[in-house]
């Protein structure tokens, strides 16, 4: 079935409570992720997609193990172990520091475009999140109707995530900080 505005619409709701989910747990108020959230969309409008994601990709702080298990926690429903280290990195993440956000919005936009380029045919079995983001940008560099139809949805996806980052930090986030 090809991706569809409710298909994205899913996709963000069900990303926006994950990150509400690792607030819940680590702390914070998500500020950082807020920021990149609204400012993304548009980066990619003034830039083009393939600059805004490899800008967002250099901006994470995450270390690449932390990454790779934001990745497969993103991609189900699985339950994050994390060392101490890992957890002080990931709570800075969801705090309001300046690079705060970024190793999140670099998951989130990576799976999603991952998501999109699949409509295509194109399947990516990367499971390292280096090798995934790497393999990605080789695809859509490749085929410039899926670069184009990925930014398209990427963007889609983007907006809806906005406005519901929005609608839980004003409800939720902003002041409950743990």
């Amino acid at each position: 079935m090809p991706l569809d505005a409710s298909k994205i619409m899913k996709m963000a709701i069900e990303d926006v409570v994950k990150v509400d989910k690792l607030r819940d747990e680590y702390g914070g108020e998500a500020e950082g992720f807020r920021s990149r959230a609204r400012s993304v969309p548009g980066l990619i409008l003034d830039s083009g997609m393939i600059p805004a994601y490899t800008f967002v990709l250099s901006k994470s702080d995450l270390p690449l193990n932390l990454l790779n298990k934001l990745k497969e926690y993103f991609e189900g429903d699985s339950k994050l172990e994390l060392s101490n280290e890992e957890r002080e990195k990931l709570k800075e993440e969801l705090g309001s520091g300046e690079g705060s956000g970024y190793g999140l919005i670099s998951i989130l936009m990576t799976l999603r475009m991952r998501d999109i380029v699949k409509e295509f045919g194109v399947e990516i079995q990367s499971k390292d999140f280096l090798e995934l983001t790497v393999e990605l940008a080789e695809k859509l560099l490749e085929n410039d109707k899926m670069r184009i139809s990925t930014e398209k949805y990427l963007l889609m996806y983007l907006e809806e995530l906005k406005k519901l980052v929005d609608a839980y930090y004003k409800a939720k986030w902003k002041g409950e900080s743990k």
